[in-house]
């Protein structure tokens, strides 16, 4: 889903000299994807990363790497890593894929 918001760009501002946001679509994509990770705590695993110095870095290198050339299945080992490594409740249920 990460690579379809960056590569159909669903947000698009009313008045684009005037947008407030240039990488509106790529702060999307990261924000959507880093939910899904966290889906099986609530929130409350996406809270607690957002506080941290990890999650600044993370998100600068991300969004850049949006911005960049990328595959789907790179997206995919990105955000599967993350899941594994940060929020452990997602490797505490069966999931698929």
């Amino acid at each position: 889903m990460a690579n379809l918001i960056v590569r159909h760009h669903p947000v698009v501002p009313l008045v684009h000299k005037e947008n407030p946001v240039p990488r509106i679509n790529e702060m999307f994509a990261v924000f959507h994807a880093l939910c899904i990770c966290s889906d099986f705590s609530d929130g409350d695993e996406f809270s607690k990363f957002c506080k941290t110095t990890e999650f600044k870095v993370f998100f600068e290198d991300i969004t850049y790497l949006l911005s960049r050339n990328f595959t789907p299945e790179n997206l995919i080992m990105v955000f599967k890593t993350l899941c594994l490594y940060q929020f452990k409740s997602f490797s505490n249920n069966k999931i698929d894929g």
